[in-house]
């Protein structure tokens, strides 16, 4: 797979850093993130994207640029040193999570964790396209997700654990979306769970075959 775009390494350490450290009392607690990683090719079509991203968590906020990429099973997170040199991959093939790091340093982050992020953002979770307008429900993976659309357009989506651990909820909301789009031009995911939100613009997006 080509990915012509990349972020930093530094920036997205520092966001991943942010978000392990998010949720006082227990900064370890992210690490047991509950959710299923699903396999890349539920997605649907193979695209690309560039997104800049912005964390925000209790004490400070960080912003950098990312690149995303599907091809058929296969779900790609590609990062580069500031240099342009290899920094680091992720890549989700099927189920099985692969880490490539060229940075001679450990990664500070769960790779996990930046991939249930981003499923539950993107990932389609209903078989069908929602409604008109209205709100619905599906159970998986031991939690109940609810999309809310409006006027043929997702506008939001909840996760909560069916028992309880963690309380509360993760909300995503969207908008707007681009005509005949894969991704909304702007979304956000708060974390309830763990105390931290991101902001995802998708700057550039393109279907690839």
């Amino acid at each position: 797979m080509k990915i012509p775009w990349y972020f930093t390494c530094l920036g997205i350490a520092l966001w991943l850093s942010a978000c392990q450290a998010a949720a006082p009392p227990a900064a370890s607690a992210p690490l047991n993130y509950p959710g299923d990683l699903r396999e890349p090719g539920s997605f649907g079509p193979n695209f690309q994207w560039r997104q800049r991203i912005t964390a925000n968590w209790a004490t400070g906020t960080r912003s950098f640029e990312a690149v995303l990429a599907k091809d058929g099973n296969e779900l790609q997170l590609v990062g580069l040193s500031p240099m342009g040199m290899p920094g680091f991959v992720l890549r989700l093939s099927g189920r099985n999570l692969q880490v490539e790091n060229n940075t001679q340093q450990a990664i500070p982050f769960d790779p996990r964790n930046v991939l249930l992020d981003v499923q539950r953002t993107f990932f389609p979770w209903f078989k069908a396209r929602g409604p008109q307008a209205g709100t619905r429900r599906v159970q998986a993976a031991e939690e109940e997700v609810q999309e809310t659309w409006a006027h043929g357009q997702l506008v939001e989506r909840r996760f909560r654990r069916l028992d309880g651990k963690p309380a509360g909820e993760i909300v995503v909301e969207y908008g707007p979306w681009p005509a005949n789009a894969d991704a909304p031009s702007r979304a956000k995911l708060q974390n309830n769970w763990f105390g931290y939100s991101l902001t995802i613009e998708t700057l550039e997006q393109q279907r690839l075959p």
